[in-house]
């Protein structure tokens, strides 16, 4: 419970602004670790609703080029599993076309195993 309330101030922006700086950095070596941490911590469902819109911009924004994917499939997993029902009905439609995409591009098994953590 005192984890739960120390994640709701400070340290869950840190933590949020770890995570895109990451993202911004393209170090995608520490984003599932840090996205695990994240979820972990429950900070997703903290945040306000620019940080999560943000978040799903970075989603879509990596998930549109083939050097960046992997870094928008670690997202778009956080963010599927953690979203709201409103922010999911808000964005399924386009994240559907987005691993639409993904399929149809092809993408390695090493990346999709990655991908399970």
């Amino acid at each position: 419970m005192a984890t739960s309330a120390w994640m709701r101030g400070p340290s869950a922006m840190r933590l949020t602004e770890g995570l895109v700086s990451v993202l911004k950095e393209q170090r995608p070596e520490y984003l599932p670790t840090l996205l695990a941490n994240y979820r972990e911590h429950g900070v997703f469902q903290t945040q306000g609703a620019s940080a999560v819109g943000g978040l799903v911009g970075f989603s879509n924004a990596k998930l549109g080029s083939s050097k960046t994917r992997f870094e928008g499939l670690c997202l778009l997993s956080m963010l599927v599993k953690d979203s709201s029902s409103d922010l999911f009905q808000q964005h399924c439609v386009s994240w559907l076309r987005s691993l639409q995409q993904v399929i149809q591009v092809g993408y390695t098994y090493r990346h999709t195993h990655r991908l399970s953590w």
